[in-house]
């Protein structure tokens, strides 16, 4: 499932280069503190982190880095693979909304 994470995170990654002519800029593998979130919005303090096989039995891991990462002021979104399956060009445009969204709540 790891493999079916990483390729959709170059779905994705594509997808959100391709667009990255608005105010949110996405960044890829991205490092805060001693984590590497999957995607960053900076200006939205919004991470993606895109949760496969790898992530089973890892709760407690997750929820310590989402835990960490909220008390630096970011909102985590997790999902799993199958976002780069159907749908996928939907799920950017929902992405960069809740980027509007989200800047919008820290202005």
């Amino acid at each position: 499932m790891r493999q079916e994470a990483i390729r959709a995170e170059k779905r994705l990654w594509y997808l959100f280069k391709a667009g990255n002519k608005s105010d949110f800029k996405i960044r890829r593998q991205h490092p805060i503190g001693p984590f590497i979130v999957d995607f960053f919005c900076f200006s939205a303090k919004l991470a993606l982190e895109i949760d496969g096989w790898s992530h089973v039995g890892c709760e407690a891991q997750d929820a310590a880095r989402d835990a960490y990462l909220s008390k630096m002021g970011i909102k985590t979104i997790r999902v799993g693979p199958s976002v780069a399956d159907e749908g996928i060009n939907e799920f950017v445009e929902w992405f960069r909304e809740e980027c509007r969204k989200r800047a919008k709540e820290l202005a």
